[in-house]
Formats: C-alpha cells, structure tokens, sequence
C-alpha cells in the first residue's frame, strides 16, 4: 500500500480527502467491519470532518492531564480543547469497547490505528453514500409540485445548481441578503460568500429576522426532510409507506437528535444545492469543513445553551416524536406533575439550606 493510501496514524496528519476512501488493512474482517459501521454513526451524529486518530490522541493525554490536575477540572482549557475532548468523550461512549480496552491497556497503538482507520473509513463512506441519496432527492423537493423545475436540474448532475440556477440560488442566498439584488453579482463570481454567511435555506420558512436570528434557525423544510431521508428512512419524509429495512437511527439505538446530526445535514443539503461535482477536491473539502465546524463550534458554545436546548427539543418532536424529551406536559394533578412538583421544592430547600438562610 503506498503511503497516501495508508489510513490515518495516531501522531500523524490525516491523508488527503481523495485517499480516505481506502479501506484500513486489517486482520480480521469481521471485527473492522464493526468498527466501520460504528464510525458511519459516528460520522453523522458526533463529528463528519474529524481526524478520529487525532482526536484519540488528544483525548487521552488530557485525561492523563486531568487526572493529575488537583481540581480536574476540564473547565480551565480553552473552549476548542473542550469541544476536542467532548467529541473523544463521545466517541468513547459510543464504543465501549474500545473505552474498556483503553481503560484496562489492552489496546496497544498499533490497533488504536487500526479502530481509528475503520472509524474514519466509515465516517467517510456514510457521507458518500447520504450525498448520493440527497442530491437527488433535494431536486424533487424543490421542484414546484405542478410546474416541476425551470429550467428542470437533472437529478444526478451537479453542474446546472449552485448560484448559476434561479430557485437552488435563492436558497444559498446568504441569509439577509435579497437574492434578486444580489443574483448577478453571485453568479458572475463578483460576490463570494464565506462560510459563516449562513444560506437562507436553513430557516424555516426561508425566513431570517436580523432582529431575532434564533427565530426559524436550523427549522427549515430541507433540513428536516434531509434529515429523516438520512436517519430515519426516505419513506419517512412524507409518510410514503413503511420502510422494508432498519433506518440508520435504529440500527445505532439513535433516539435524541445531537447538535452535530443537525450540522451534518445542514453541510450535505448545502453541497446537494451547489454546483460541485464531488467533495474530492480538497478545496471543497475545506470549504465545507469550515462551514460544518464553524456552526458546530457556534452551537457547541456555553452560552448558546439555553437556545441549542430549545432547537433540540423542537427536532426530536420532528423526528423523534416518542423520545424523552419530546413527551406531553404532565397531566394536572397526576403523579407525575406532583413528584416533579415534591422535586422541585426539595431541591429549593437544599439549596436554601446550603447557603445558610435555613437553620
């Protein structure tokens, strides 16, 4: 195998775009295959771009760190160190393999290279084969239900989207921008568009309130049928029949939307509306790159919290209708209401306690 073909080493910078799709080497079949399933969830729903060997590295060496810290408290570090080592916690929790192998110093470097060119190898694949599906399925949702598209955009093509394309344009339009005024300029290439001037399409309703831009964010209509097309199955999107097959959420026990699933299909319904051919060529790599990581890091942010906490319970009423956080407020004067209630007040008497105003 020739050195850019090799799959990504701990210690060493991940291979081009273009060789990430070769196959880690590995002794035995079946258990890589397992790796690579995982890393195909792992790529959707905790981080697409991620250089997984990387990732491992710096994760625990700051375990090391913290456990050696008085306090241990991962706090202290800088907010990209903390987003590097929530995605390292992540992935550790959905591998417990590979958590308990680490914690007992089972897994030796060698195969920590192996997991984590499986890992990587999967992620790549699951956003190969979920461009495959969306580009052509985008087409059909954007179309006029009777006029269809004009002119009409073949659904394995790229070439005729983008900016160069009246209605896949308008919905690229950067968000606070007029896609009539600025339409020219766009498709001449006199204007360009950098990654954190977020397309219109993702509000809801292609709708943006420059006095209120949490309104309608990361709700619009191509995100969320983009989403069920790739978690929960293509029939789901609008409840065309039932699927013949285990959807991808099932297969991985998937029952909450994560901040990162959102930002994945976010990243692939912007690629599918655009005019690139492939996501190979390293300059659109990093283009895209840069707009998954920069809403990931925005999102991912402490103080966004609160409105990150209000997006997710809203998808997973999309999406997850059954999950926890999706149920119906307490009946009055259930159980429920009134355990949450008795909850409440202990917890407001511990807390008077603990500060003194109670003897």
């Amino acid at each position: 195998m020739s050195d850019e073909n090799r799959p990504p080493q701990v210690g060493q910078k991940r291979p081009s775009e273009d060789s990430a799709f070769t196959k880690p080497p590995r002794k035995k079949a079946q258990r890589a295959d397992e790796w690579t399933s995982k890393g195909r969830h792992i790529g959707r729903s905790i981080h697409a771009f991620a250089n997984f060997a990387q990732i491992m590295v710096a994760g625990i060496q700051l375990d090391k760190d913290l456990a050696l810290s008085p306090d241990g408290d991962i706090e202290k570090y800088p907010f990209e160190d903390r987003l590097k080592y929530s995605i390292y916690s992540q992935v550790l929790k959905a591998l417990p393999e590979l958590e308990g192998g680490l914690a007992r110093n089972t897994i030796n470097t060698s195969s920590l290279n192996t997991i984590c060119g499986s890992i990587q190898f999967g992620a790549n694949m699951a956003r190969s084969d979920d461009i495959k599906g969306l580009k052509c399925a985008v087409v059909d949702w954007i179309a006029h239900p009777v006029l269809g598209l004009k002119p009409p955009i073949p659904r394995n093509q790229m070439g005729p989207r983008g900016f160069n394309h009246d209605v896949t344009g308008r919905y690229l339009c950067p968000a606070g921008l007029e896609w009539d005024v600025v339409k020219k300029d766009l498709q001449a290439k006199r204007m360009t568009v950098p990654t954190d001037q977020w397309p219109i399409f993702i509000y809801a309703n292609d709708a943006y309130d420059p006095e209120s831009p949490w309104d309608g964010f990361l709700r619009g209509r191509l995100l969320v049928n983009a989403f069920k097309h790739v978690f929960t199955s293509p029939s789901s999107v609008d409840n065309s029949g039932r699927a013949t097959k285990s959807s991808n959420s099932e297969l991985h026990g998937m029952t909450k939307v994560t901040i990162a699933s959102i930002v994945y299909i976010a990243t692939l319904v912007r690629f599918c509306l655009g005019d690139q051919s492939t996501l190979a060529r390293s300059n659109t790599v990093e283009n895209y790159q840069a707009f998954y990581n920069g809403l990931l890091m925005f999102l991912s942010h402490p103080d966004e919290r609160e409105n990150v906490n209000e997006l997710l319970s809203w998808w997973n009423k999309q999406v997850f209708p059954t999950s926890v956080d999706s149920i119906r407020a307490p009946t009055a004067n259930s159980p429920l209401e009134n355990m949450l209630k008795l909850r409440m007040r202990r917890n407001a008497m511990q807390a008077l306690g603990n500060s003194g105003l109670v003897n």
